[in-house]
């Protein structure tokens, strides 16, 4: 008896270091906060509360900027805090991989054929010995698991925090369009009442009149579908931040001012590289297919063995003994599961060399996008709104003097608008483009919102002869 309590604590002592997996959210997301800096990504303490807080309500009291929008995303959307609640799946199969085998309990009981003895009691008592053996490796591999989970979350989450300031820019630019939109209709009003004012004095054609008019009912139809689109971006941030009934009337910062000059790393690649959560979870996975297929390989040579330890009572009397029942794996050496995981495992090597020249691409692709879009955004500021300001207040100059018509110094002012709506789209994808390169440089292979859009802006012009 001695010698059986002397191998059971062996037994144990060996597969103690399997530990025992958290089950806690919580954990998830302090493993997160270490691999993403917080101020990139302010998470929650813990769990996302039903209703909105006290906390979200006293910042969307005061003008809506994009660090604040993040910051209720993360705290308030239920969406982003699914993909920290599903992290449980992973941290469950890593507590499956590290539970030992049951033991089997086996009784038998038999009649002797004598009346005067007692019914006899057979005992035996099995473990599988080799999937105790296999426990050990198997959680080694579901803990690479876990890491890769975690890691493609955090890449995630910041491509989530990436989305809302890009949601955020693209309401305020659509906000600021249909307010220029609106203006430019006021300007066509007016256009329209000069014409119909000089129509009945015989000083504009019929042909001008109706080009005017024309020209005012496309600007009406423009400005509508900038409404449309303003209404459509706003919603589209109220969803990615969570938000619903009375929380949507959150008002909007004013864009900041353009930084003077952009900031982008020499070596900007290698940075991306070295910072790519992408990468690391895809090399999590390589390292975690190799894990597997160790245990594979492993399964496939291992005999089945259950260490059987046996008791029988012969009347006052027991018996005691034990053995072993191996499986020999002669047949079934588990080569197709062995041989899937292999190729499965080389193809992870592949896709990670593939992902370290995708990121390398977009480095390069978002650091020329923002100079360009910064170059934009300036020109955009400091020439071309500046230079239509000047024309329309020569314009006005003009007219007052009886040197131009009414017509002119309207299209003029039609023409600021149309550039202040360009500058407002340069400036958005100034500040998208930023956002990009920053969640890039943070660790997330962002998918790009704000690229390729561009204002639908028309400049119904007048047909006609002047007076």
């Amino acid at each position: 008896m001695g010698l059986g309590r002397a191998t059971a604590a062996l037994w144990i002592a060996a597969f103690l270091p399997l530990g025992c997996a958290s089950t806690r959210i919580d954990d998830d997301v302090a493993a997160i906060r270490e691999l993403i800096a917080v101020e990139a990504l302010p998470l929650p303490d813990g769990d996302v509360p039903g209703e909105i807080t006290a906390e979200v309500e006293q910042r969307l009291s005061v003008p809506l900027t994009a660090p604040t929008a993040v910051w209720i995303a993360l705290h308030n959307s239920r969406t982003l805090h699914a993909k920290l609640r599903r992290l449980g799946i992973p941290r469950g199969q890593l507590l499956s991989a590290q539970s030992l085998p049951n033991p089997t309990v086996e009784v038998e009981l038999w009649q002797p054929t004598a009346t005067d003895r007692s019914v006899d009691v057979g005992l035996a008592v099995g473990w599988d010995l080799s999937g105790a053996i296999l426990a050990g490796v198997s959680a080694h591999a579901a803990s690479a698991g876990l890491d890769e989970a975690r890691l493609r979350t955090a890449s995630e989450l910041l491509q989530a925090g990436y989305q809302v300031r890009a949601a955020f820019y693209a309401a305020r630019s659509a906000a600021a369009r249909w307010t220029l939109a609106a203006r430019s209709l006021d300007a066509y009003a007016a256009d329209v009442d000069a014409a119909q004012a000089l129509s009945v004095a015989g000083n504009v054609s019929d042909l001008r009149l109706a080009g005017t008019v024309a020209a005012y009912e496309a600007a009406r139809s423009e400005a509508a579908l900038a409404e449309l689109d303003a209404h459509a971006a706003r919603e589209t941030l109220n969803d990615l931040l969570g938000l619903h009934g009375a929380s949507t009337g959150w008002t909007m910062a004013s864009a900041p001012a353009l930084p003077s000059a952009v900031t982008i790393p020499d070596n900007l690649e290698q940075v991306a590289v070295r910072a790519s959560l992408d990468l690391r979870a895809a090399r999590a996975r390589s390292e975690l297919l190799a894990r597997r297929l160790g245990l594979e390989r492993t399964r496939g040579w291992l005999p089945t063995i259950e260490v059987v330890g046996l008791a029988e009572q012969h009347g006052e009397e027991w018996e005691w003994g034990g053995g072993l029942r191996v499986g020999l794996p002669l047949f079934d050496q588990n080569r197709g599961e062995t041989a899937a995981v292999e190729a499965d495992f080389h193809a992870s090597l592949e896709d990670l060399q593939g992902a370290a020249v995708s990121i390398r691409a977009l480095a390069r692709r978002l650091g020329t996008r923002l100079r360009v879009a910064h170059a934009r955004a300036v020109h955009a500021e400091m020439q071309l709104v500046p230079a239509k300001r000047r024309v329309v207040a020569e314009m006005v100059l003009h007219h007052n003097a009886m040197q131009v018509d009414v017509f002119r110094l309207l299209a003029a002012q039609r023409d600021l608008n149309l550039a202040e709506m360009t500058a407002a789209e340069a400036v958005r994808d100034f500040w998208d483009a930023r956002a990009a390169l920053d969640a890039l440089l943070a660790g997330a292979r962002v998918d790009l919102v704000g690229a390729g859009q561009r204002f639908r802006s028309t400049s119904p012009e007048t047909s006609g002869d002047g007076h």
